[in-house]
């Protein structure tokens, strides 16, 4: 019993802390692009990582979508800087990288607290989980995690093929090179993704 209450623990404590790196990761990749909009960068990621940190040591909501919003914030002020300095079209498969970060942050971190939500639930109910489930419903989490970072990666590694294929092929089908196209098909796939996770 002890050595499976362990593990349960050790893998959620895992799971939390590759929560808070990915978000860390994903806020100062940010910070490291803004340089035009350093100080700006530096309070954002300090907030968000903050935040969020806090939103899963304390199982609460608000916190983790101030820090979501804080991250959206800080993405769509890159894709402005990028717009305004003319460099959307050299820098697109880095925006596209930093697009899938948040996106795959934003289902981690989620993921987390609807966890952490459930087992609070559970432990004020009259019907207490046992060790197993939780230790079930977290492998699940855990592999959900890393089925959609598969995915997201294999998006991600999609698109670039594109990009490249498309360099390649602009005399043949000059659309593959225009930037609108890959707005759309992150469209698409964004749909995707909220149809896959209403079902």
């Amino acid at each position: 019993m002890a050595a499976s209450l362990r593990s349960v623990s050790l893998r959620w404590r895992a799971l939390c802390g590759f929560t808070v790196g990915w978000l860390a990761l994903t806020f100062v990749s940010f910070t490291l692009l803004l340089q035009p909009l350093l100080e700006f960068a530096i309070t954002g990621s300090i907030l968000g990582i903050s935040l969020a940190t806090y939103a899963i040591a304390r199982n609460e909501w608000k916190p983790a979508s101030a820090s979501l919003v804080i991250g959206g914030s800080m993405f769509f002020a890159l894709v402005a800087d990028q717009v305004a300095s003319g460099g959307v079209r050299d820098n697109v498969p880095i925006l596209l990288l930093q697009f899938v970060m948040f996106l795959f942050a934003v289902e981690v971190l989620t993921g987390v607290l609807k966890q952490e939500t459930l087992t609070a639930r559970s432990a004020k109910s009259d019907h207490a989980v046992s060790n197993q489930v939780l230790q079930r419903s977290t492998r699940e989490l855990q592999a959900r995690i890393a089925r959609l970072g598969v995915f997201f990666a294999s998006c991600y590694v999609i698109t670039l093929g594109l990009l490249y294929f498309g360099a390649q092929l602009r005399f043949v089908s000059p659309v593959l090179t225009d930037v609108s196209f890959y707005v759309v098909v992150v469209s698409i796939s964004l749909a995707l993704l909220i149809l896959v996770r209403e079902e």
